[in-house]
C-alpha cells in the first residue's frame, strides 16, 4: 500500500487471471495483483453528510403512511364539505316571461353587487336577503339561476333539507361565499329549517341568522336568496327580524306569458306561418298550469316531430303533446280523488267503530244498573226487615 499526496491511497490485492485490467507488481512472485486507488480527501469530505441524508430518508419513509392517511381524510372531507360553488344554468333574463317586475328589482340588486355608480350616488343599501315565494314549479329556481348568470358572480346553491343542526357545511358555504365576494347564496325549500314554532331557539335557524349577519361585514357583499312554496309555514320572526328585506311573489304564468314562453322555445322549430296559431293554441290550452308543465308540452312537441320524421314542429305535434298532458293531468286528478276518498273512508270507519264502542259501553252500564236493581228487589223480598222505613 502506498500513499500519494496525502489524498490517494493505492493498494494491491490478489485476483484471478480471468479478470481484466490487472497489473503485475515488479519483483513479486505471488501472482497477479489488482491495483485500487482511493481518493481520501473526497471520501472524508462527504462522510459527515451521509448520516444526515440517511436520517432524512428514514424520516420520509416513516412519514409516508401518515401522509397517505391525511391525504385520504382531506379528500373525503372535500367530498363531504368541499366547495359548493356551481355554475348556474345557461339561461338569462331574456329567456323568461311574465316576471318583468321581479326582473327589474333583481337587476337593481345586481347593480349594487357590481358597485355601479348609480347605486353609489344614491347610497343604495345592500339588502340582507331576498325571499321568493309562490306555488311549486313556477320557476323560482330558474329565476335565481338567470340572476346568477346575469350577475356573473360566484353562485352557491344549497337545499335546506340537506342542512342539519350543527352541520359544518353551512358554515363552510358562507365562509367560501364571503371569500368570493361579491357572490350569491341560494337556499331552496327554506321552510325546512324555518317552520313556525322553531324560532331562534332552533340551532340551525340560529346558525343561519348568524351567518347572514356576517354577509355584509367588512365590505363583503353576499346576496342570500331563499325560496319557498309554503310561505304560510315560515316562522314570522324570519320576516319581522329583517332577514329578508325584499320578497317577490312568483305566480303561475298568465296567457300572455305562456304565449311568449312557447314562442321562445319553439321559434326555431316551427314554420313562420304557423308560429302565431301554435303559440295561441298552447297558451289557451294550458290555463292554470305552471312553467314546468308548459315546458313538458314544448318538449313533447319536439319529440313528436322527431318520431314522425318531420323537419318542423306542426300543429298536430303540439296537439299530440297537449293530449298527453291532459291524459296525465286526468290520471293525477283521479289518483288524488281516490286517495281523498280512502282517507275519508278511513276516518268514517274510525268514527263508526268509536260510535259502536260507545253504544256497547252505554248498553253495558244500563244492563249493570238493571241487574243491580233486580238483585236489590229480590233481597228486600227475601228479608223484609232489611228494608229502610
Amino acid at each position: 500500500m502506498a500513499v500519494q499526496n496525502a489524498t490517494i491511497v493505492r493498494f494491491h490485492c490478489c485476483c484471478t487471471k480471468e479478470e481484466n485490467h490487472v497489473d503485475t507488481i515488479t519483483g513479486s512472485n505471488t501472482g497477479v495483483w489488482k491495483q485500487y486507488d482511493l481518493k481520501l480527501q473526497t471520501q472524508f469530505i462527504w462522510m459527515p453528510f451521509l448520516g444526515a441524508i440517511k436520517g432524512v430518508f428514514s424520516a420520509i419513509s416513516k412519514l409516508i403512511p401518515t401522509w397517505i392517511v391525511v391525504s385520504f381524510i382531506l379528500y373525503v372531507e372535500k367530498l363531504c364539505y368541499g366547495s359548493k360553488k356551481k355554475e348556474p344554468r345557461n339561461i338569462t333574463f331574456d329567456d323568461l316571461a311574465g316576471v318583468d317586475a321581479t326582473i327589474c328589482e333583481l337587476r337593481y340588486i345586481i347593480s349594487i353587487l357590481h358597485g355601479k355608480s348609480e347605486s353609489k350616488k344614491f347610497r343604495s343599501k345592500f339588502p340582507n336577503g331576498v325571499l321568493l315565494y309562490g306555488p311549486g314549479r313556477t320557476g323560482k329556481t330558474t329565476l335565481v339561476h338567470a340572476m346568477a348568470r346575469e350577475a356573473r358572480v360566484p353562485f352557491f346553491p344549497i337545499y335546506a333539507d340537506d342542512i342539519v343542526s350543527g352541520d359544518v357545511r353551512l358554515k363552510n358555504l358562507f365562509n367560501e361565499a364571503r371569500r368570493c365576494s361579491p357572490s350569491i347564496v341560494y337556499i331552496k325549500h327554506v321552510e325546512a329549517i324555518a317552520q313556525q314554532g322553531n324560532g331562534k331557539s332552533d340551532p340551525t335557524l340560529f346558525q343561519l341568522h348568524t351567518e347572514m349577519e356576517k354577509c355584509n361585514e367588512d365590505g363583503k357583499m353576499v346576496m342570500v336568496i331563499a325560496a319557498t312554496s309554503s310561505p304560510e309555514t315560515l316562522d314570522p320572526a324570519l320576516m319581522s327580524s329583517g332577514w329578508f328585506q325584499k320578497t317577490f311573489y312568483v305566480a303561475k304564468p298568465d296567457e300572455d306569458s305562456r304565449r311568449k314562453m312557447v314562442h321562445f322555445h319553439l321559434k326555431d322549430y316551427i314554420m313562420k306561418e304557423d308560429t302565431k296559431a301554435i303559440c295561441n293554441l298552447v297558451a289557451s290550452k294550458t290555463s292554470g298550469l305552471v312553467w314546468a308543465k308548459i315546458e313538458n308540452v314544448v318538449a313533447d312537441s319536439r319529440v313528436a316531430a322527431i318520431m314522425r320524421g318531420g323537419d318542423h314542429v306542426t300543429m298536430d305535434d303540439v296537439l299530440h303533446a297537449i293530449r298527453r298532458l291532459d291524459h296525465y293531468i286526468s290520471l293525477m286528478n283521479k289518483f288524488v280523488f281516490i286517495r281523498n276518498q280512502e282517507e275519508k273512508r278511513g276516518k268514517g270507519t274510525i268514527s263508526v267503530e268509536r260510535q259502536n264502542e260507545e253504544q256497547k259501553k252505554a248498553s253495558y252500564e244500563e244492563q249493570k244498573k238493571a241487574r243491580n236493581k233486580e238483585q236489590k228487589k229480590a233481597r228486600n223480598e227475601e228479608h223484609p226487615q232489611w228494608q229502610h222505613p
